[in-house]
């Protein structure tokens, strides 16, 4: 699951990063039916320790976190926190240039 406030309040307190990547970073991977069967599979590897299964999601895990699920950003949501994210840079943009503008 995706903590939005944590998300947002990274990108308000300025991330260091690229904002196409802090942006990419928050979108799901997963599906909630996904998740839950994935969440199903773990409840069963470690109730009867089956190690073949504990693999095969490590590995699907990897395999699908560079495929990111784009339907999410059709969501209002979504939306509305590229909204703020572009508001914020905005307003940056605006503070830098009125800072280089009184040092001149």
């Amino acid at each position: 699951m995706i903590d939005f406030d944590k998300e947002f309040s990274s990108f308000v307190e300025g991330s260091e990063g690229s904002s196409i990547r802090d942006i990419y970073s928050i979108i799901p991977s997963l599906d909630q039916g996904q998740i839950r069967i994935l969440s199903e599979m773990e409840y069963f590897a470690e109730k009867y320790n089956l190690q073949e299964i504990k693999s095969f999601m490590e590995r699907y895990l990897k395999m699908i976190s560079s495929n990111k699920n784009l339907s999410f950003l059709s969501s209002m949501n979504m939306k509305s926190l590229l909204k703020a994210y572009t508001q914020d840079e905005l307003i940056r943009g605006i503070k830098v240039q009125s800072q280089i503008n009184q040092a001149e």
